[in-house]
């Protein structure tokens, strides 16, 4: 129920004064109109087109009590709308004009004194068209002001395919003759955002200028960029220039490092597609350092948890007081657990309802201190008191700061923003949870793909490192991508080489040259299969490619040093190369011809020159004394 003011305007003319006046006797109420109260309730139909978006919207005004409406008012926040009003019951067209403002459209109907009462509800009937916008997420605003929205249907063509993501979850998708039909109840958001396709993609670009103002020695600038991982993968487009160093950390971001001369400038240019998709299965175990407590994510609080285990207690699930380990309870009791922590962390802090979407550059106050004063806590705040709890149940946890885009409506554009990933170990799954963003839009989000949230970077290792490298909008840009399906192609050319030895060494020196000829990353490698036995162990300890990654267009060598007593004529090696789900092996061959330095060849030749007089000397010494005997 929501108050008259605000959304309805009733105009009593001197002809209806006395039949409200009557009704009212009637009711036994004396109720001045500004405490009329009435229910406003609206349900939107919406057909897509190739062209266009036609919408229905029934908007249906109920009261407890019987009134005379002359003029309805309304705004759709939409604007340059060009609308039609009907009474909904009688299809009768009605009188109403609107009014265009920015980010909205103003209407008023001329009821003409139609009567509302317990059981006769009012209904408008408001149809308007807007055009389709060809971008990555289709945009339909299902709302109007002062209106509780109670269903959304939306129709398009069967072409699009089925959704892969909706912001507001579906109750039901059926199949309309060439259509899909979309039914969306109680939507939370004011604009229904919908993906197709079978991943969803944004284009970014990074411009960033490096600058050494020494005048003596070289200086390496540092820049983090959005890493692959088991929710995105990154295909990069066109680097300019390659970095001289490609590593990635222990958290999985990927560090560009540039090497610049004394008093020398560059302009670094990136392009590239980020692949959202739903989360894969994690290839290896977390790090145990993921569930150590330490800087902002240490405690020496005591109450707080006694407050978490009661509260986990009173949802159903059966634990000690002194619960400290997850590995402790089953696997479905595992999951529950994670929900918890993350519903008790929404619960527990208030946000900053005042705060400007983005990261925020203020000192964080760490677990203790925000226990103290749970109110005002901006993005960072629930990401460490999340982690910290996360931690002590011996839950592997990280901070992500990442990038928000604009396909769910948050705001017109994108902002950057803390969240957490746990590490659901019945899964092998990293599980993305965003407590402050839940808290501030007051829509439930656990459990959401998340397909608008774009990591940047992790934080497990240290809770202060690394830091964001992008310090203004023009450093780091993303839009939604309208390209058709972009393929991922992990491609790579590789060649193994042995370089001269000499029969004196010790090792024989292998180097495999690795090319990588597609358009993602290689950040892992394997060797596999190999005529040499156990060949993992003669990769060379300092130049290896265990912390490298190699962009599209770079080349990488990997170093094999091999005794000379294994018979190295006709090696081949298998190697898989990966990046996250994608994974190729090759088997790289080389014949061995060992070169012998020119020194040896020449001692070798004499020696063998010297043997060979000695034999004709030998032969001569023996003719002559034999013919001396035979003459004597």
């Amino acid at each position: 129920m929501k108050n008259l003011t605000g959304y309805l305007k009733k105009i009593l003319s001197l002809s209806s004064l006395v039949l409200a006046f009557f009704l009212l006797l009637l009711s036994n109420q004396n109720v001045r109109a500004a405490e009329d109260q009435f229910s406003v309730t609206a349900d939107f139909t919406h057909g897509i087109s190739d062209t266009s978006i036609d919408t229905e919207a029934i908007i249906t005004i109920a009261s407890e009590k019987p009134r005379v409406v002359s003029y309805f008012t309304t705004t759709i926040p939409q604007e340059n709308l060009s609308v039609e009003c009907y009474n909904a019951s009688t299809s009768k067209k009605l009188d109403c004009s609107s009014h265009n403002r920015t980010g909205a459209t103003d209407i008023m109907v001329d009821f003409n004194n139609a009567i509302v009462k317990p059981t006769s509800k009012l209904k408008l009937r408001i149809t308007y068209h807007t055009a389709l916008e060809k971008t990555g997420a289709l945009n339909i605003v299902s709302s109007v002001q002062d209106a509780v929205t109670k269903s959304v249907v939306i129709t398009y063509p069967k072409t699009n395919g089925e959704p892969l993501w909706t912001s507001d979850a579906m109750q039901n998708l059926k199949s309309v003759n060439n259509n899909y039909q979309i039914t969306i109840l109680k939507p939370i958001y004011t604009s229904i955002s919908i993906l197709f396709g079978k991943s969803i993609s944004y284009q970014f670009t990074i411009s960033k200028t490096f600058s050494n103002t020494l005048k003596d020695q070289n200086q390496t600038f540092e820049l983090i960029v959005p890493s692959d991982s088991t929710t995105q993968t990154i295909i990069w487009d066109n680097l300019t220039p390659l970095p001289n160093i490609a590593e990635q950390d222990e958290d999985g971001n990927y560090i560009f490092k540039y090497i610049l001369a004394p008093e020398d400038t560059l302009d670094c240019n990136i392009q590239g597609h980020i692949l959202k998709r739903a989360t894969i299965t994690a290839k290896n175990t977390p790090e145990a350092f993921l569930t150590t407590a330490l800087g902002y994510w240490k405690t020496s609080e005591k109450l707080e948890f006694t407050r978490i285990i009661s509260y986990i207690k009173n949802k159903g699930i059966k634990i000690t007081d002194g619960f400290t380990n997850i590995q402790d309870v089953d696997a479905d009791t595992q999951q529950l657990i994670i929900k918890y922590l993350y519903q008790y962390t929404v619960e527990r802090l208030n946000p900053q309802k005042s705060l400007v979407s983005g990261v925020i550059t203020d000192s964080r106050v760490g677990f203790d201190n925000i226990v103290a004063d749970p109110n005002e806590a901006n993005p960072s705040d629930y990401t460490d008191f999340l982690i910290t709890i996360l931690r002590k149940y011996g839950i592997p946890s990280r901070q992500v700061i990442g990038y928000v885009s604009n396909i769910s409506g948050y705001t017109s554009d994108g902002f950057y923003n803390y969240w957490v990933e746990a590490y659901d170990t019945t899964q092998q799954k990293w599980i993305t949870m965003d407590p402050f963003l839940e808290d501030y839009s007051s829509k439930p989000l656990y459990g959401n793909a998340f397909f608008d949230h774009i990591a940047i970077l992790k934080r497990g290792k240290f809770p202060v490192a690394p830091k964001l490298t992008f310090y203004k909008d023009s450093d780091f840009k993303v839009t939604s991508s309208s390209e058709d399906e972009l393929i991922p192609e992990l491609k790579f050319e590789t060649q193994l080489v042995f370089e001269s030895s000499n029969t004196l060494s010790k090792y024989l020196k292998g180097l495999i040259n690795v090319s990588n000829t597609g358009n993602i990353a290689i950040n892992e490698y394997a060797l596999g299969e190999s005529n040499i036995e156990n060949i993992k162990k003669y990769v060379d300890p300092v130049n290896n490619i265990n912390s490298q990654i190699i962009l599209p267009k770079q080349t990488a060598t990997l170093q094999l040093n091999v005794p000379n007593s294994i018979n190295t004529s006709n090696v081949f090696v298998n190697i898989e190369f990966s990046n996250e789900d994608y994974s190729e092996s090759v088997l790289s061959a080389s014949d061995t011809n060992i070169q012998i330095p020119i020194y040896l060849q020449i001692i070798t030749k004499a020696i063998s020159i010297l043997s060979f007089l000695g034999i004709i000397y030998l032969v001569y010494f023996l003719l002559r004394r034999f013919n001396n005997k035979q003459n004597g």
